[in-house]
């Protein structure tokens, strides 16, 4: 009886530390549970003059393009190369690689989504807009999607105004809309 008693506790051991071990591990086999930050705080960047040249209007506002996130839609889906991306941001918009270049905002690729809800969703909340989601604020939102060829990619933007507006947080349903919502003046 003592011999399966302790056949028992060496077995109860044996699961907690492989247990243990895995969530140690993580799912994602890199050895860490720490999950990266995906924050951006909008509050502790000041707002900016918009630029003249080029201009992007978001819903005919002038604003200034301050944050950019991107991300592959897929699990296993992955971003373009660095050499590869500005090719394939000219695809939201024509020109928009101009604004890039000019507005120089914090720009962050985030592992493959395998929804597009969800990522609006965690856009939404790691870069998040001051009061009402934004509204009566100088800061903006928009999520969406877009394709280059057969690949296809989520985005997020977040803009500041020189004045205060009505807009707060965007979702764009289609590849097509994005010319109804942006719009860049040279």
């Amino acid at each position: 009886m003592i011999n399966g008693w302790g056949m028992a506790v060496f077995a109860a051991v044996l699961v907690i530390a492989v247990i243990w071990w895995w969530r140690k591990k993580g799912s994602n086999g890199h050895g860490s549970d720490a999950m990266t930050d995906l924050t951006i705080d909008l509050s502790a960047l000041p707002i900016l003059a918009v630029s003249d040249k080029p201009t992007i209007e978001f819903y005919s506002m002038p604003v200034q393009l301050r944050v950019l996130v991107m991300a592959p839609i897929g699990r296993s889906a992955t971003l373009p190369d660095k050499q590869d991306l500005p090719a394939t941001l000219q695809n939201i918009i024509p020109h928009f690689m101009d604004i890039v270049d000019s507005h120089k905002p914090i720009f962050r690729g985030w592992d493959g989504q395998p929804s597009v809800e969800g990522f609006k969703q965690a856009f939404f909340n790691n870069i998040s807009l001051p009061g009402n989601k934004g509204i009566g604020s100088h800061w903006s939102s928009i999520t969406g999607r877009f394709s280059d060829g057969d690949s296809r990619y989520l985005i997020g933007m977040a803009f500041s105004a020189d004045t205060s507006n009505p807009i707060g947080e965007v979702t764009v349903a289609h590849d097509a809309q994005w010319m109804d919502v942006l719009r860049i003046k040279h």
